[in-house]
């Protein structure tokens, strides 16, 4: 369903001083309606013992009108999207937070797709926020339960397999090679892709700096020479 291209008002009334500005016409009104109904009782009716609980009454109620049918009527704020460029940022800081003298990081994209290589493996890292619920079935990632798209996972799982034959076969270099995508830390991924022993891991952002630092060992050499082999090559795009 198109969205209604959004006034000028309806972001305005989005913004922290513009509700504080409501909140008080909000509470001026329901203050002057207690007087109002105060006034009433006590002058024109003569029941001054019934003046403050009336009055008090009136302005609770005014007050709850008021803000029921501005919850209704009003402007609605649209979920918040975190932006890919956001997302990446992050990422990428939690990366330059790696020691950058047991953890060499190379490229393969434009920023992105990025290689780690450590000293417990190679890891090919590719921050994106997940297009919907991520879960896990029968070992295997699925999002709102069917297989992720393509365009969110394919250029790991492209990338895997060419940058394992490239140190393995190609360079003789024994080293695992990992898939990882990076997205949001409010978005709910279950355990076992976070921290199972599975090709391609979905971790949140917060979390990416112990992703990488874990794994079966290797000697910083074989870490170098597998960066040394990532940066003399570069993938088809």
């Amino acid at each position: 369903m198109p969205r209604s291209r959004e006034s000028r008002l309806d972001i305005m009334l989005r913004t922290w001083w513009a509700r504080l500005l409501v909140a008080i016409l909000i509470a001026g009104a329901a203050t002057l309606l207690w007087i109002a109904g105060f006034n009433y009782f006590r002058d024109e009716l003569g029941l001054d013992f019934l003046a403050w609980p009336v009055g008090i009454g009136v302005a609770i109620g005014a007050y709850l009108a008021i803000g029921h049918i501005y919850r209704q009527f009003g402007p609605k704020a649209h979920p918040m999207q975190l932006s890919r460029g956001v997302l990446a940022d992050r990422a990428d800081a939690q990366l330059r937070r790696l020691q950058p003298v047991t953890h060499f990081v190379h490229p393969l994209g434009r920023p992105w797709p990025k290689a780690v290589c450590g000293p417990n493996g190679v890891y090919i890292v590719d921050a994106k926020p997940a297009p919907g619920h991520v879960g896990f079935l029968d070992g295997q990632i699925r999002i709102d339960g069917e297989p992720p798209p393509a365009e969110w996972i394919g250029e790991v799982r492209r990338l895997q397999p060419i940058v394992r034959e490239l140190l393995q076969d190609r360079r003789s270099i024994d080293i695992a090679v990992a898939g990882v995508l990076v997205v949001d830390e409010a978005t709910i991924v279950p355990a076992g892709l976070r921290e199972g022993d599975v090709e391609i891991a979905v971790v949140p952002v917060n979390e990416l700096t112990d992703h990488v630092e874990f794994g079966r060992p290797v000697s910083i050499d074989t870490a170098r020479a597998a960066y040394d082999a990532l940066a003399a090559w570069r993938p088809a795009s």
